[in-house]
């Protein structure tokens, strides 16, 4: 990290000296020293070497690029936690992170972010990482093959309380003593997680195994239930909470709803997502477009957003706060209606949001199947203004399945979405600038396939290819 060690000296002395704000690097000109620091690219097979960055990736916010780090590597410089310097080893930050060991390596996802004004070290499995203050790119842990640290039955997440929406996985022993948990879906944060995911019916006390949780904000209050024979206790206002997210592979249930279902009693739980299942029915009563009041017909409100249809299917919506207006509007049969102001709303976030006449297309039965497509600009749309094509595919619950995309027209984009609206992404998991996505269905259904371009504007043929082992 000598190029680092430089750099930075040379920033000191900008503002000791007044010189230019652009660092100048000892051996080349200011562009070279911070967009191409010597021997650290990540080479195009995927394979890092434990001293590589991110730096060449700078600029590219919201891209998303996998990687293998291999096994018992050199420890490199790392400066920031969750949200690293793009100029910090990524493997290392990776051990850091939790998401590999040293010792075994292992793949990794990261995605690029923006310069921060400043970044926090910390000690956390064994790395030391530095602080530092402002600096141009940043890149953060979004996938790889988690480590699920084992934990006992009366562990709780009191010590992430302030990294609020950041997952963390633990693996709980089998036939641990059951803790205390105050709460029904949202926990207080001094609640057992291994107790908590029992009663979610994510484990059981019996067989233990993994287990995800992501961090809340506190709540006024926490409602107490009986389920999978745990019962849990009520609480008013405490400062932090989380959700069991998944676990072992698997993602929390989502209940079934009658299509009178709302949301009002999330009201306040800002950011929340929720998965719901809705079952064949008529419609209800929606007050908004893309934002709903939270006294909104929730499946009414999935038709209106084009992501199930009168037949019912799975939907997640996002709890947001209320709004001074509401708008009407007449979407896919479903008439809305306006409303002034209310104390709180919901968006869809769940499936995919058709925007077009494109149909999905059905990827046929067969251990091995390879289909072609073009993407154009008549395609459907998603949030980033890209265009994709829709692929159906079935799947049994424990099915194993390899999903490719490959284009030399541009670079492929691939997303997998699951019955319960949860998504997987993948942008250069294959060769160059192809995509991969490997994966274990967790439950039986209609699984989408959105065969996507990296970047809006872009068109072009492309080859899926779908393995089911």
């Amino acid at each position: 990290m000598t190029h680092r060690i430089v750099l930075r000296l040379g920033m000191v002395l900008a503002v000791l000296f007044g010189l230019s704000a652009v660092p100048v690097h000892a051996y080349g000109s200011p562009e070279a020293a911070v967009l191409a620091p010597a021997d650290t690219t990540p080479p195009a097979n995927g394979m890092l070497s434990w001293g590589d960055n991110a730096t060449q990736y700078r600029g590219q916010v919201g891209r998303r690029i996998s990687f293998s780090c291999p096994p018992g590597g050199s420890l490199g410089a790392v400066w920031g936690a969750d949200v690293y310097t793009d100029d910090s080893s990524i493997c290392t930050a990776a051990v850091h992170a939790g998401v590999i060991s040293r010792a075994n390596g292992g793949s990794v996802s990261i995605e690029m972010r923006p310069g921060q004004g400043t970044y926090a070290g910390t000690t956390r499995n064994g790395i030391a990482t530095r602080s530092y203050g402002s600096w141009y790119g940043s890149y953060a842990f979004v996938g790889g093959l988690l480590t699920h640290p084992t934990i006992g039955w009366g562990t709780n997440a009191v010590i992430y309380r302030d990294r609020v929406g950041q997952r963390f996985s633990f693996t709980c022993p089998a036939g641990g003593d059951l803790g205390t948990v105050w709460g029904t879906d949202i926990y207080t944060d001094d609640s057992s997680i291994c107790t908590a995911a029992a009663h979610v019916g994510i484990i059981t006390r019996a067989t233990g195994g993994p287990v995800t949780i992501e961090t809340r904000p506190g709540q006024t209050s926490y409602a107490a239930s009986t389920r999978n024979g745990i019962a849990t206790r009520s609480y008013g206002s405490w400062s932090g909470s989380y959700v069991i997210v998944g676990g072992g592979g698997l993602t929390v249930t989502a209940p079934t709803i009658g299509w009178g279902a709302n949301a009002v009693e999330y009201r306040g739980q800002t950011g929340r997502q929720i998965a719901f299942t809705c079952p064949a029915g008529s419609s209800g009563i929606i007050w908004g477009t893309d934002i709903y009041t939270d006294d909104s017909s929730i499946c009414t409100a999935a038709v209106h957003a084009g992501i199930i249809s009168a037949g019912g299917g799975s939907v997640t919506i996002e709890m947001m706060p209320g709004r001074s207006s509401y708008v009407a509007s007449s979407r896919n049969g479903v008439a809305s209606r306006s409303y002034g102001s209310w104390a709180g709303s919901f968006r869809i976030v769940g499936g995919i949001t058709p925007t077009s006449s494109t149909q999905p297309g059905v990827v046929p039965a067969g251990s091995h199947q390879v289909m072609t497509g073009t993407i154009s600009a008549s395609d459907a749309v998603r949030d980033d203004s890209s265009w994709y094509d829709g692929w159906t595919l079935q799947l049994s619950n424990g099915e194993h399945v390899v999903i490719a995309m490959t284009s030399a027209d541009f670079d492929t984009y691939l997303t997998v979405v699951s019955p319960s609206g949860a998504m997987t992404n993948d942008d250069d998991g294959g060769d160059g600038t192809n995509s991969r996505l490997e994966l274990t269905a967790d439950r039986a259904g209609s699984w989408t396939i959105m065969a996507n371009t990296f970047a809006s504007g872009e068109t072009g043929s492309y080859t899926l290819t779908v393995d089911r082992r």
